[in-house]
Order: C-alpha cells, then sequence, then structure tokens
C-alpha cells in the first residue's frame, strides 16, 4: 500500500502546517515593505515638514506655512516635555488674525493679563489666549475653539506635520 493511503489525515495536517508556515513567513517578509509604503503615505499627506534640530529644547518652536483648501496659511509646531508635540495653524478662530507664540511666561500675563504657568499663543487682536500645553485649549478671550489642530509624527531626524 502507498504511503499516502497510509496516513491521510496525518499527511494533509502535515501539507496544512507546511502552508500556514510558508504564508507566515511570506508575512513577515512583507511587514518592512508595508511599514515603508505607510512611511511614504505619511510624508504625501504632509503639511509640513519641520527639523526636529530646529525644535530640541522644551517650549523651542518652529513656524511654517501649509497649504488647506487651496488657502495658504501659518502654523506652529512646539516641543513639548516628555517627547511631546504641539502642532496648530496660527488663525484665531474667533477672527481670523494671526495668533503669535508667546514663550516668556511674563510677557504673557503681562500682554493678555492671564496668569499663565507655561508658554501660550495668544491672539493680538481680541485677547484670545491658548494653553499649548493642553491642547490649545481657550483661557482666556471670545475665541469659541482652540485654532486648528494638527497632527505629528517624528521620525529620521524630522517632524512630520499633518491633518
Amino acid at each position: 500500500m502507498p504511503a499516502r493511503d497510509q496516513c491521510p489525515i496525518s499527511c494533509s495536517v502535515a501539507t496544512e502546517l507546511q502552508l500556514q508556515r510558508r504564508q507566515l513567513i511570506l508575512g513577515l517578509v512583507a511587514l518592512p515593505a508595508l511599514a515603508a509604503s505607510a512611511a511614504v503615505a505619511a510624508d504625501q499627506s504632509a503639511l509640513a515638514v519641520v527639523d526636529r534640530a530646529s525644535v530640541v529644547k522644551t517650549w523651542d518652536a518652529a513656524e511654517f506655512t501649509f497649504q488647506l483648501d487651496g488657502e495658504e496659511l501659518p502654523g506652529i509646531l512646539i516641543k513639548l516635555a516628555d517627547e511631546r508635540w504641539y502642532a496648530s495653524s496660527l488663525i484665531c478662530p474667533h477672527a481670523k488674525c494671526t495668533a503669535r507664540y508667546f514663550n516668556d511666561v511674563n510677557v504673557a500675563r503681562d500682554t493678555f493679563d492671564v496668569d499663565v504657568k507655561n508658554p501660550v499663543l495668544g491672539c493680538p487682536c481680541h485677547f484670545s489666549v491658548f494653553d499649548v500645553a493642553d491642547g490649545g485649549k481657550v483661557i482666556h478671550g471670545p475665541a469659541p475653539n482652540p485654532p486648528l489642530q494638527l497632527t505629528t509624527v517624528a521620525r529620521d531626524g524630522k517632524v512630520i506635520v499633518s491633518r
């Protein structure tokens, strides 16, 4: 009797295991390619790419411009504590004025008459103040909400800012 007829169940199990092993190996081999394509997709959707060397210390900031719906807008990237980042538009949602970054807490307190403990964004038009350490939360003024919040990914010496 041929060997195949002697073990129809155990041979099919062995064949199935070989197929699963091959699929696993092919899947593992494909992972770097998938990761690379995800990185390319993130780079293609980037609104801005900021050199990480320009924002090294906590509260360092880099301003940039980005295109959104055919309009060029000012934006800002701020290095927060614990390797966190804050990125947003600098357009105040109240009256569309351009907000400024106040990294000197005393200047922010004097200018806006607010008690702040860390640097903030402040709008010079109607004195809205945004807490960058708390996601741009409005802490003073008429702005109804924070400026447009952006997302960040830090890699390869750069910070990629996207929507």
